[in-house]
């Protein structure tokens, strides 16, 4: 018994080679291929978080605990410019959106802090003991 082989019109390509990505010339060193495969909608790199959204959520997170006065209004623009960006990939918007709204809490947070401070003994500046 022999095992039949499948017929031309099927689409499979007669190398093996025809159907691995091609690489690049000047990335052969690291491997990194260009193609069909590399840039398919389900490949894992179009699931990649934005780097805007990615500085956002950063910015916001560290801001809930220093530097909430900088690090606020940062998340707020990184994370609104990283949602509306229609290339973001599947974690760039929802990203953006949390990292914005880090940015708000991050300003309520200060606010909060601000107004006990201010209602319980004024804005004072003390420098040494």
């Amino acid at each position: 018994m022999s095992v039949p082989t499948p017929p031309r019109s099927a689409g499979f390509p007669q190398d093996r080679r025809a159907a691995l990505p091609q690489e690049r010339p000047d990335a052969a060193d690291c491997g990194t291929a260009v193609g069909p495969a590399a840039t398919a909608p389900d490949s894992p790199a179009a699931a990649r978080l934005d780097g805007r959204a990615a500085a956002a959520l950063m910015l916001g997170g560290a801001g809930m605990f220093v530097f909430n006065i900088l690090f606020g209004p940062l998340a707020i623009v990184l994370g609104l410019r990283a949602a509306r960006d229609p290339r973001g990939g599947r974690f760039g918007r929802l990203g953006g959106r949390l990292g914005a709204f880090l940015g708000v809490l991050d300003l309520a947070i200060l606010a909060v802090l601000l107004i006990s401070r201010l209602s319980r003994h004024g804005l004072t500046w003390q420098f040494g003991a």
